[in-house]
């Protein structure tokens, strides 16, 4: 009687609806409290009577399939049997293999919740998931390669999942931008999977760096799939450095790169937007998690890369972009001063451009005041003609064709590091003495 009177409210109210939130709840609640007096009978009333009527909701409506999925699974026992059961009473009501599909998506999270990775009901999904990858539907191929990825929680499975490797890879061509997404969180997955000692699979992982690259450097990757990619692939980048390349290329081009360099103390506090987005308006697209990469890169590699693209580019100067990535990958330790050699010359100019000033003297002081003190010292003395030349660059006749920040601002900069005293002092004193004996009159 309570379904008959309160289930059209499910029919008549949107998913964003509060009415609808309610309902849903309220249902949820109620087969928990049924299931733990007669479980049962509760899921006979829910095979009998409860997915009859859902079932061509379930088809009609795709933005309302996962907090419903939510609801049969409320009067489900949390065992194989009885999953399965109710699993083959969704698919005969339904009538739908894309919607079912897409239902399973939503299912098997729940199932691995409740630590059911029974290998039948795993293999279930995965037959459904593999078939959805063949299918003309782009949410049921998203659908089929949210469930690969899911399975691969299930200790037994993930070389299953390896196994069907060039059933998947095609999809890079895919043009729908959630299908890119979904194959870059795979990807990832089992990148990270095959990393563990005793995983390694060299032709498996070519293939899979190769669909990862694909991916990042393809013209037509969306910013959302950038924004997945960035994401999932930033703690696979250490094992695999042939990603390198292609992921940092990605980063600088990608318009919203600051809301994955900021540090998780600020998601933590409140500061930093939330971590957990749908990139597209309604509830059919999935959650995405994001992530700041630069807590799980390898922060060298991805600033020695950096440097190495800027060099075969014969970049002329550094835009902000670069500065930004730079500067995330901090701070310094021994093995940077390889990275500063190549990147000394864009800091050092970037520190005359009104616009980047800032960040590139923050650079600069963390490197001339780094620990330890050796580190700091190789820094400066490496630093000495690159300032020379600079110092010269701002007083050149060249100089006026281009904006340069105020003197004042520079001296102020430099009076700041003099005042440090030591090895610092002494290696600035030493320039600006060198400078004023060749340029007295500037």
């Amino acid at each position: 009687r309570v379904w008959r009177l309160l289930s059209p409210t499910l029919v008549e109210f949107s998913e964003r609806n509060p009415v609808f939130e309610s309902v849903v709840t309220f249902f949820k609640r109620l087969g928990q409290l049924m299931g733990e007096a007669d479980a049962i009978l509760t899921q006979q009333l829910l095979v009998d009577g409860i997915l009859p009527s859902l079932s061509p909701l379930l088809v009609d409506t795709a933005g309302k399939r996962e907090p419903l999925c939510e609801v049969v699974y409320a009067y489900t026992q949390p065992q194989t049997l009885a999953r399965l059961n109710v699993l083959r009473g969704l698919k005969e009501g339904m009538e739908s293999m894309p919607a079912y599909i897409c239902c399973l998506s939503y299912l098997l999270p729940m199932e691995l919740e409740v630590g059911l990775d029974d290998e039948h009901l795993l293999r279930h999904y995965q037959y459904y998931a593999l078939l959805a990858l063949q299918r003309k539907e782009p949410s049921v191929r998203v659908a089929g390669l949210t469930m690969l990825r899911l399975v691969l929680q299930s200790p037994n499975f993930p070389q299953n999942v390896l196994q069907e490797v060039h059933s998947f890879a095609g999809l890079v061509r895919d043009e729908w931008w959630e299908v890119q997404g979904q194959l870059l969180l795979l990807a990832s997955s089992l990148l990270e999977h095959m990393a563990a000692p005793g995983q390694a699979d060299a032709e498996v992982s070519h293939v899979l760096v190769n669909v990862a690259v694909e991916l990042l450097e393809g013209k037509g990757s969306s910013k959302m799939v950038l924004q997945i990619g960035l994401c999932c692939l930033a703690k696979v980048l250490k094992p695999y450095p042939a990603l390198l390349p292609a992921y940092v290329a990605a980063l600088l081009r990608h318009p919203v790169r600051h809301r994955l360099l900021e540090s998780h103390s600020q998601a933590m506090h409140g500061t930093a937007p939330s971590r957990r987005k749908r990139y597209v308006m309604g509830t059919s697209c999935r959650v995405y998690e994001e992530c700041c990469i630069s807590d799980q890169w390898p922060a060298v590699d991805v600033a020695r890369t950096l440097a190495e693209q800027c060099g075969a580019e014969n970049l002329p100067h550094f835009e902000p972009e670069h500065l930004e990535v730079l500067t995330s990958c901090m701070p310094v330790d021994n093995g940077w001063l390889a990275v500063f050699e190549k990147v000394k010359i864009y800091i050092f100019v970037a520190a005359l451009d009104p616009v980047l000033h800032t960040g590139a003297v923050n650079v600069i002081r963390r490197f001339w005041l780094c620990r330890p003190q050796s580190l700091a010292l190789r820094a400066l003395d490496a630093s000495k003609k690159t300032l020379l030349q600079t110092l010269r660059l701002n007083y050149s006749d060249a100089a006026n064709a281009q904006a340069r920040v105020e003197e004042r601002v520079l001296v102020d900069f430099l009076s700041e590091m003099r005042d440090a005293g030591g090895a610092v002092a002494q290696t600035l004193q030493g320039v600006v003495d060198q400078f004023r004996e060749v340029h007295n009159a500037e």
